[in-house]
């Protein structure tokens, strides 16, 4: 598998990120270094060197590589393990940038489930030249014994669980770990606070397509309040408010609802409201 010739950057989370914008100016200038080393490992997001040699990388000098790991380390940049003196060089140093190394992870679990999906049907099975980063064969393997032998699965973060290895014997049904089937803190948060918690998997899946193009949870939530106490959504006991799938899928928080009828005590309605109110008084009366 041909490694990508460059990985996606958000320019808005490097300046809005507040583990970011608590190091100094040095500091991020190291850090977008090691980025740009980080995926040119084959684990990509993980880095592993002397201090000596982070600072040869970086261009900067023993000292400035020795600040830089002790403000990463203060504000917790990344994933850091130092295995000694930090103020020694030749200490050895690891740096994790979670992000990265979770897509990374993500891809190599999509890879070996497509792997084993075309061993069970009998398909041929890619060649591991194409992989020789992540798996432990020699290349001078011959392709039966390949296509023969389960491919070691790759090690996650230190003190994490690392995948399940792969067996031909296995008559269980697919056991990897789908980090997309887990849905986000975020789509829990929004989905509480959503009247009609119904359809709840299709509203993942939903909130996901839209990826970044949805605003922020906190606007989604002003919008289901805002719109929580419209005419349509009080009407028939909520009977038409939309399911949390139809919601997002049609990006209804742009939409701009009338008011709930207010109660003829109230004494600022129109005709149209009297008629609406009067008549969910009747329907009501006749449940």
């Amino acid at each position: 598998m041909s490694k990508a010739p460059s990985f996606q950057f958000y320019p808005s989370d490097w300046l809005s990120a507040p583990e970011v914008r608590r190091i100094s100016p040095m500091a991020r200038g190291i850090w977008i270094d090691l980025l740009c080393f980080m995926w040119k490992e084959n684990e990509q997001g993980k880095l592993t060197c002397t201090i000596v040699e982070l600072s040869r990388m970086t261009g900067a000098t023993l000292e400035e590589a020795i600040h830089f790991l002790r403000e990463a380390q203060k504000h917790e940049l990344c994933d850091l393990k130092i295995s000694g003196d930090v103020t020694n060089g030749h200490t050895e140093v690891t740096l994790v940038n979670r992000r990265m190394h979770s897509e990374w992870k993500e891809r190599e679990s999509a890879r070996l489930r497509k792997q084993k999906q075309r061993k069970s049907q009998g398909c041929p099975v890619a060649s591991h030249t194409e992989v020789t980063s992540y798996s432990s064969s020699s290349s001078s393997t011959s392709k039966t014994e390949k296509t023969e032998e389960p491919p070691i699965p790759p090690v996650g973060v230190e003190g994490g669980e690392s995948l399940p290895p792969l067996s031909d014997s296995d008559s269980e049904p697919e056991q990897f770990f789908d980090p997309e089937d887990i849905p986000s803190l975020e789509f829990e948060q929004f989905f509480d606070a959503y009247p009609k918690q119904v359809d709840k998997a299709k509203a993942w899946n939903a909130w996901r397509k839209l990826g970044r193009v949805k605003p922020g949870l906190a606007s989604l939530q002003a919008a289901i309040l805002e719109q929580s106490q419209s005419d349509q959504w009080t009407r028939d006991h909520g009977r038409y408010i939309p399911s949390p799938a139809k919601w997002l899928a049609e990006r209804k928080w742009l939409d701009k609802l009338s008011p709930a009828p207010t109660s003829p005590a109230a004494g600022q309605t129109s005709d149209a409201d009297w008629k609406r109110y009067a008549g969910s008084c009747v329907k009501e009366q006749t449940l």
